[in-house]
């Protein structure tokens, strides 16, 4: 999500991972850490303007309402068919 940040900022660019990983103060190796959510850890260079870990937060917000949602019975409820599949899973040693 960083890279596409620092890309939509300069659509009309190609950059190479590497160039990307200097731009925002990341490591290659570790271009998809997202340590901006960690104020300790934290080294990326936009993280005073940038909106993505607010908009991360809310989409994680959002689902985690719609598990709300749900039990442990409704997962369960196409018992008929989960249970000859899990049987046969166990029966083949899966």
């Amino acid at each position: 999500m960083r890279c596409l940040l620092l890309l939509g900022f300069e659509p009309e660019r190609f950059m190479t991972v590497h160039e990307i990983a200097e731009r925002m103060n990341m490591s290659y190796e570790h271009l998809v850490l997202v340590e901006c959510f960690d104020p300790e850890h934290n080294t990326c260079p936009i993280s005073s303007a940038c909106r993505l870990a607010d908009t991360v937060s809310d989409a994680l917000n959002a689902f985690l309402a719609v598990l709300d949602e749900k039990s442990l019975a409704d997962m369960l409820g196409p018992r008929e068919a989960l249970v000859p599949l899990l049987a046969r899973r166990a029966a083949i040693g899966a």
